[in-house]
């Protein structure tokens, strides 16, 4: 039986087969200390973005003539939109990317976080913190599945151990660095 033409231009010496999927990353490839940094920088930047508002509370009530409930919503519209925004965001990285979502998420993250302190009353600083929160969403969104894809079984537990690390430190030190930072 003759082959069948598919329209598809048919190269002399080029081969038919696709190409193999690359290696997994585990401990002592080539890429795995790299790529376990980054994600610990990311988890670590996430949530340090996410809770940089909250040791700031006294000084937004004072500054912005708020009370402190109201000043709270800087941190609950991140929060909410985080948590509004992480569904849409994992189905968006599965159709253009994990890399390429959790890099413009904290592009546009940090992007936001430039513009947070000229927000000029209360609504503006509650609006700019959920856009940022829906734009932090990407890297959680992305990032314990790109770990699934990306890393071998057998190291795996380490590297989402190594990311959560990230989140937890994060956390911690979004509130305490702003909080000795608003002490000055």
């Amino acid at each position: 039986m003759p082959p069948v033409h598919t329209g598809a231009p048919v190269i002399p010496g080029a081969s038919t087969a696709s190409s193999p999927a690359p290696e997994p990353h585990s401990p002592g490839r080539p890429g795995y200390r790299r790529m376990s940094l980054a994600l610990f920088a990311a988890g670590l930047a996430t949530f340090a973005l996410l809770y940089s508002t909250q040791a700031l509370l006294p000084a937004i009530s004072e500054d912005l003539g708020v009370t402190a409930g109201q000043a709270s919503w800087t941190v609950s519209a991140a929060t909410g939109a985080l948590a509004l925004f992480v569904l849409p965001l994992s189905a968006l990285s599965e159709r253009f990317g994990r890399t390429r979502m959790m890099t413009c998420s904290m592009a546009v993250a940090v992007g936001v976080a430039l513009l947070i302190p000229f927000a000029p009353n209360l609504e503006w600083l509650v609006v700019l913190r959920a856009v940022q929160g829906a734009a932090i969403a990407g890297i959680p969104a992305s990032a314990m599945a790109y770990l699934a894809e990306e890393v071998r079984p057998s190291a795996l537990v380490a590297a989402i151990g190594l990311f959560v690390a990230g989140n937890s430190i994060g956390g911690m030190s979004g509130r305490l660095v702003t909080g000795w930072a608003a002490q000055w």
